[in-house]
């Protein structure tokens, strides 16, 4: 999915699993939850004031954290739109709880220095 597919929301009928947001600025942090596929959330973590280094970003479901992971993963549209050297991506698997045939919202943060 590139940047310019990125979407609001996105429901995954096995899962019934919403994800909420569009690119957002905080701070000096860009990025944006691109959706879910295949059972993986993924997405795009960037710090302007640092391009070329990998930001620690939490996922949230329901406003519990679930997973924590460094967005380094190389992406050519993250390249292409300049955002630092293309390696801010990032991909978690979404663990089977959220699967149970009810709503959850699935939700991202960036951490600072990689403590929250």
């Amino acid at each position: 999915m590139g940047l310019n597919e990125s979407v609001e929301n996105v429901m995954v009928p096995e899962c019934d699993v919403d994800t909420v947001g569009a690119p957002r600025a905080i701070s000096e942090f860009l990025g944006n939850l691109d959706g879910i596929s295949d059972l993986e959330v993924m997405g795009w973590a960037w710090k302007s004031d640092l391009p070329d280094t990998a930001v620690t970003v939490e996922l949230l479901a329901d406003g519990k954290t679930f997973s924590r992971v460094e967005a380094g993963e190389f992406r050519e549209d993250l390249l292409t739109a300049k955002i630092g050297d293309g390696r801010h991506g990032f991909r978690v698997s979404l663990p089977s709880e959220f699967c149970d045939g009810y709503g959850s919202t699935i939700c991202s943060d960036p951490i600072e220095n990689g403590v929250m």
